[in-house]
């Protein structure tokens, strides 16, 4: 699955990529890792990407260029949690950059 034009806030350059994501054949009973995002991801202030943002990876299923954003789920619940709930926590993720980066400086 992949959506489209999703803002990932102004830590990053650009601040939009696509997100996509395979659906495993254990879910519902299975977490949803990893995401991928557009090949040219970059931080807006210059420093590399670091962890969760991997970079050189291919999103599987699509032979799709990609940064591999590995964030897991550890306490993955089937009856709590869905996959448009762990694409939601990514976006979180990417906004909370923001804020992080405004403390950091």
């Amino acid at each position: 699955m992949i959506v489209d034009e999703l803002e990932l806030g102004s830590t990053f350059a650009p601040s939009t990529s696509w997100i996509g994501f395979q659906i495993p054949a254990l879910y519902p009973r299975a977490d949803i890792y990893p995401h991928f995002v557009r090949p040219d991801l970059a931080r807006a202030d210059g420093r590399a990407l670091t962890a969760p943002l991997n970079p050189g990876h291919s999103m599987p299923g699509f032979n799709r260029p990609a940064v591999m954003v590995s964030r897991r789920s550890n306490r993955w619940d089937p009856a709590r949690d869905t996959a448009s709930l762990k694409l939601q926590r990514i976006l979180t993720w990417f906004i909370e950059q923001d804020s992080r980066s405004r403390v950091a400086a």
